[in-house]
């Protein structure tokens, strides 16, 4: 098995597991609605009992018997297959009730519908899994096995219709599935070390408040709610221009900010308007971030959501806001979080992708382009919603120096475009408008 792990993420570093041919998913825990019969386990169907080899996808399974399969009422019902993290699956192979039983076969499972969910509560039907399982008669016989779309998911369910015709019972003796481990950067968070300002503060507020998640409802986050602003969760200070400057705590390729506004509870119009948003690798010389925001929308609630915005990817150490004017208050000027979106430069050259890919235009309204500079080949292109569902997937196989892919179908949001050859592979994120 051969793991590359992304170093250097703020807060929540993540890793893609690349599990070579006949990648072996086995359920941690099952549950069903079923009744069982016979004191047979539901674990029976996980724990490789009746398999002459485990894990194994392609195993023979010996005859069915009570203490390596399970039997049920013959009823409809589900089972539910926990995988004990987030994968992406994309077949499975199933060994049905065989040779025992009053009727050989007639009392192993028939029409079957195959739904995933990432939470365990909402399922979705998995297109192009099988609908049906063939008669097993055979008293040492090897898997079924099954190809399908490729889905993101932490749980399988198996809504059991009917059996091959025994009267009372229905079961089956395994399962696995196959498919690739992977925990999907849903947010990848930097959250600055320190700040430093030209402001003065009023009210006694601190700068730090607006980088440690005081007033945010999860943190580290780049789409966690904000309460009430006020001097022990917000930045408040004289209105005025000035200069914020946020230290990142080491070298990252910055790519994106969250910010939260001063909200309804403090002194009112103070939030920040217009900015200047600049880089710098020294903390010394700063330059414009290409594409950053020029403005902050107000926040007239007692309660925000993160305003989110992406840019050109730059090299940075330090961040800097200039604060050019507020909501209309004479007296003051104020916000009440900040956090930015990147990776850590720390082992970057192990990842040569993300040197050389781009992606364009960022935010996009129906159509991005990646730009492979260096040609390398590439093997697909995967974007994932914030929820960490596969939304659109794309086989490249190609070195072409560009690839356009369509947004039209997606709605708008932020996503995050995996892009990957057989030896690595890079994240980007993007805005679609």
């Amino acid at each position: 098995m051969k793991k590359f792990i992304l170093l250097g993420f703020v807060n929540l570093l993540f890793s893609f597991t690349y599990l070579q041919a006949q990648d072996i998913i086995n359920p941690v825990s099952a549950t069903t609605t079923l009744t069982a019969e016979f004191g047979t386990n539901l674990i029976n169907t996980i724990n490789g009992s009746g398999l002459d080899a485990f894990p194994s996808l392609t195993a023979d399974h010996g005859m069915s018997v009570f203490g390596n399969s399970f039997v049920a009422i013959n009823e409809t019902g589900s089972i539910d297959f926990d995988l004990g993290g987030s994968y992406l699956v994309d077949g499975l192979a199933f060994w049905n009730q065989n040779f025992f039983g009053p009727v050989p076969g007639e009392n192993g499972i028939q029409e079957v519908l195959i739904s995933s969910s990432n939470d365990g509560v909402t399922y979705t039907p998995i297109t192009g899994a099988p609908n049906i399982f063939a008669q097993t008669t055979c008293m040492s016989c090897p898997s079924e096995q099954f190809s399908f779309t490729e889905v993101m998911t932490s749980f399988i369910r198996f809504d059991v219709i009917n059996n091959w015709g025994e009267p009372t019972y229905v079961g089956f003796s395994e399962v696995a599935f196959s498919g690739i481990e992977a925990t999907v950067p849903v947010e990848n968070v930097i959250n600055p070390v320190s700040a430093t300002t030209t402001l003065s503060a009023e009210f006694g507020s601190s700068l730090v408040n607006t980088i440690n998640g005081s007033g945010l409802d999860a943190f580290p986050s780049l789409s966690a709610s904000h309460g009430g602003a006020n001097p022990g969760t917000a930045f408040y200070a004289t209105n005025g221009t000035g200069t914020i400057d946020f230290d990142l705590g080491g070298s990252y390729l910055v790519d994106g900010l969250s910010f939260w506004n001063a909200n309804a509870t403090g002194p009112g119009q103070t939030g920040i308007q217009d900015v200047l948003i600049y880089s710098s690798e020294d903390g010394v010389t700063y330059s414009p971030i290409s594409g950053a925001t020029s403005v902050f929308t107000e926040a007239v609630s007692t309660s925000s959501m993160a305003q989110q915005f992406a840019f050109t990817e730059v090299t940075a150490s330090f961040i800097r806001l200039e604060v050019i004017s507020n909501y209309g208050s004479p007296d003051f000027v104020g916000f009440s979080e900040i956090a930015f979106s990147g990776v850590s430069t720390l082992g970057v050259t192990d990842y040569t992708l993300s040197d050389v890919i781009s992606l364009y235009p960022n935010p996009a309204i129906n159509i991005i382009t990646i730009n492979n500079k260096s040609k390398i080949e590439l093997e697909g292109i995967t974007i994932y919603d914030m929820n960490g569902r596969m939304v659109k997937h794309l086989d490249v196989k190609n070195n072409n120096l560009e690839q356009t892919i369509d947004l039209s179908d997606l709605v708008s949001g932020i996503y995050m475009v995996k892009i990957f050859n057989n030896q690595t592979y890079t994240v980007k994120r993007v805005i679609k408008n």
